[in-house]
């Protein structure tokens, strides 16, 4: 009885709603659903509109009620219905409409037909409308891959609505298309940015500035962040840590990221954090499992306890501590069966237990689970066990997904380890269908050889051996890599010499492999790597292989450190192939390697070697004037470097490289100053041609900040303050730059204390104090020092 009048009560309830929906004047009904909607209540207000018969409304009215309706709708996800609703109504909409009206068909993936109202938002309409129609319509373009014209549109429109909002997102759009530069420009224009902005435009820089490969200052910016947003916690935390990373403060890095997880232990983009947390571990040789360890057995956290136990699990198969690892996985099968890395635990897990000759207790894990990925390591573990019929079962199932022509190739090879003729090999005739008749391609045939011969399959040895059993060449060098990938390298030379034995024709080839292969990497096979290529051009000295097996043995000796023998390869090179496309390229390295040699004249045939290079007018000449010039300058020949700067800046040079000429060239000038004081003068005018040229503060405060030097030396005082104060005070627009306005402003500051203009001095110290940069804190301290020196208070 009870249940029945619970259930009478739930009808009666929910009629009374609706009776009184129904009583509800629709224009009053509008009103109310105004008022949910700006508490907060979106399903309210929705309720309330949804079916309201528009046709009772007035025309205002009506558009007004759309328009809630709208919002109602965007507010709950439901972007198509709110679509429908401002639809029939299109022409009669206000800008706010709008707007919403092109958001909602950006969400549904109608670019093209979100263009026109976000133009029309941007053109008519005015304030914060007219910048999110203008931001709308930016994104609205690239998306359509339109980028130049979205880029000039913004930036059009930034010159009149400096906001912000609007150059946030040109820094945006710059840091995707990885310009850096342009990014920061853009970001040091904001002015009177607030609350959320001021987060942002920290994290926009932190990235730019990690772009520009300045991860001190992508540190700074990041953690200059005082409020970081909900929303940018994971991407701030994932910023700081890859900067300090790159910059060589791993330890921090990671420190960064186990105080985020141990911070947020529910965060729902905790997967990212651990993911990256990972790759800091994996970049490690023993990476530490303490923290992992403590939130493995942490219990307040479900999320992070999972997270943590599969990638402790990865951390001591890395360290080689299997019977962990496959306890670890185990457990978190057990006990996360339905998280979304279950998949990716039990393939790890089974694939372990394959690498530790374990195929069995491989299938006993993959149990029943299907899909391509559980299918193909499934197909792994059955061809470990010989059971070839099954395997290639297995590949064909595999074979669905996106490693298709993997799965297909190990199916046919399972399918012919099984004893099944060609003309029956379902798998095989699949496979040349979709990649070609004629046998299984090679370059596949070696890249499963490796593969299984990464998992210490048997059957991957065995498939190589029966596929080059008749002879074939390309099986016998798929063969000789897997050995030389288990560095078997006898088994490999074995394998190698079998090809040459077998087929003439790919001996040479053959032979040249071999150079190749026996580059491990360390200096260990720096020598076999010079005696096999050296005996590959004695046997072969008309190979057309010969260039690359030369250009191989120079760059071997090169690493090696005997620059004489490199030098002497390298010419061969230059010289014997000079139509070759190695030969410029030889050349280049003839000349670093002379430059680098310790015979008596070495450093100066490599002056002659660049010249050679640089007359060729081809891609390296200018890099190698640039290191010819450099050369003479060590070489204490300062004024044939200026000659070679010359020719650089005669030739149009690309706008980075006249830079740094410009630059080096004012330095050569201005270490001639001593001998010659005149030449300081030719210094500045060099630098100042770059000041002049270009609005890039690092070039600019570069050159600025060295003139003003150079005229301290002079004694000119005046001057020098002049371009210190130039290279601190940006150009409107310009983005920060912290180098060489900190070197400028101290000895800008630093002049103006030896004159005892303290107050001047003042004013420059509040300006670097002012701008929240590495040195900031430092501009303080000596503010304060000369106030209380000096009794100079602020008002």
């Amino acid at each position: 009885m009870s249940l029945m009048r619970h259930t009478l009560g739930l009808v009666l309830l929910s009629s009374s709603i609706v009776l009184l929906n129904a009583q509800e004047e629709p224009s009053a009904m509008v009103d109310s659903a105004r008022q949910a909607l700006s508490t907060g209540m979106a399903s309210v207000a929705a309720y309330k509109l949804e079916h309201l018969d528009f046709a009772k409304l007035d025309p205002a009215k009506e558009v007004e009620a759309r328009f809630l309706l709208a919002q109602a709708f965007m507010k709950l996800g439901k972007a198509r219905q709110a679509i429908e609703v401002l639809t029939p109504v299109g022409d009669r909409l206000p800008q706010e409409a709008m707007l919403c009206l092109a958001d909602a068909l950006m969400l549904e993936g109608q670019f093209k037909d979100a263009l026109p109202w976000y133009e029309k938002v941007a053109t008519q309409g005015s304030g914060i409308v007219a910048e999110q129609g203008a931001l709308g319509r930016s994104r609205a373009m690239m998306a359509l891959g339109h980028e130049t014209t979205a880029l000039g549109q913004l930036g059009t429109f930034a010159e009149t609505h400096p906001s912000p909002m609007i150059l946030l997102e040109l820094a945006r759009i710059y840091l995707d298309l990885q310009d850096a530069h342009a990014a920061l420009r853009n970001l040091a224009a904001i002015k009177g940015a607030t609350g959320r902005e001021v987060a942002e435009k920290g994290y926009l820089v932190g990235r730019a500035a990690f772009l520009a490969g300045d991860y001190v200052a992508a540190v700074e910016a990041l953690e200059s962040i005082k409020a970081v947003p909900s929303d940018l916690a994971v991407p701030v935390a994932l910023a700081l840590a890859s900067a300090l990373d790159a910059g060589g403060n791993r330890d921090s890095a990671e420190t960064v990221l186990e105080s985020f997880i141990e911070k947020y232990p529910s965060h729902p983009n905790l997967p990212e954090v651990f993911a990256k947390l990972d790759l800091i571990y994996d970049s490690q040789e023993s990476p530490s499992s303490v923290e992992l360890r403590r939130w493995v057995d942490d219990q307040t956290s479900s999320t992070r306890r999972a997270l943590a136990m599969y990638y402790l699990a990865r951390n001591e198969g890395r360290l080689d501590r299997f019977d962990r690892s496959d306890a670890l996985y185990r457990e978190f099968l057990t006990t996360f069966p339905t998280y979304p890395l279950a998949t990716s635990a039990r393939k790890e897990l089974a694939g372990a237990l394959l690498h530790q000759g374990e195929p069995a207790s491989a299938l006993a894990v993959l149990g029943d689970y299907s899909g391509p990925d559980m299918d193909f390591m499934r197909g792994l573990a059955l061809a470990a066990n010989e059971d070839y019929t099954a395997a290639s079962a297995a590949f064909l199932s595999a074979a669905q997904g996106e490693g298709e022509e993997h799965a297909l190739y190990n199916a046919a090879l399972c399918s012919m380890l099984a004893g099944t003729e060609d003309d029956k090999n379902a798998a095989l005739q699949e496979f040349e269908s979709k990649f070609g008749k004629g046998g299984l391609n090679q370059g596949l045939a070696m890249t499963e050889a490796l593969r299984m011969a990464s998992l210490k399959l048997p059957a991957a040895r065995e498939a190589l051996e029966k596929l080059a059993a008749g002879g074939s060449a390309p099986a016998q060098l798929a063969l000789a890599e897997w050995d030389y990938q288990q560095l078997n390298f006898p088994a490999a030379r074995l394998a190698l010499k079998k090809v040459s034995s077998t087929s003439i024709a790919e001996a040479e080839r053959t032979a040249a492999l071999g150079v190749f292969l026996e580059d491990t990497g360390d200096a260990g096979s720096d020598a076999k790597v010079i005696a096999s290529a050296q005996k590959f051009l004695r046997e072969y000295p008309s190979s057309p292989l010969r260039a690359e097996v030369t250009m191989k043995l120079g760059e071997m000796l090169y690493r090696k450190g005997d620059y004489a023998g490199a030098r002497i390869v390298f010419t061969e090179v230059s010289t014997a192939f000079a139509d070759s496309p190695l030969a410029e390229k030889a050349q280049f390295l003839a000349a670093e390697s002379a430059a680098r040699s310790l015979t008596p004249n070495g450093r100066e045939d490599a002056v002659e070697l660049y010249e050679n290079v640089a007359r060729q007018d081809g891609p390296l000449a200018l890099r190698a004037r640039l290191a010819q010039a450099l050369l003479l300058n060590a070489l204490q020949r300062p004024t044939e470097a200026l000659g070679v700067f010359d020719k650089i800046l005669a030739s149009n040079p690309e706008v980075e490289l006249r830079n740094s000429v410009l630059i080096e060239k004012g330095d050569t000038y201005n270490s001639m100053g001593a001998s010659d004081p005149a030449n300081y003068g030719k210094a500045i005018e060099a630098w100042k041609s770059l000041a002049d040229s270009t609005d890039d503060p690092h070039w600019r405060n570069q050159a600025l900040a060295k003139m003003g030097s150079a005229c301290e030396k002079m004694g000119n005082s005046d001057a020098a303050l002049a371009c210190f104060y130039d290279a601190i005070t940006p150009r409107e627009g310009q983005e920060t730059e912290y180098f060489w306005f900190y070197r400028a402003g101290f000895d800008a500051a630093r002049l103006l204390e030896s004159q005892k203009l303290y107050t001047e001095a003042i004013a420059v110290y509040s300006k670097m104090a002012a701008l929240d940069g590495p040195r900031a804190e430092e501009a303080r301290a000596r503010l304060n020092k000369i106030r209380l020196e000096n009794f100079l208070w602020e008002e």
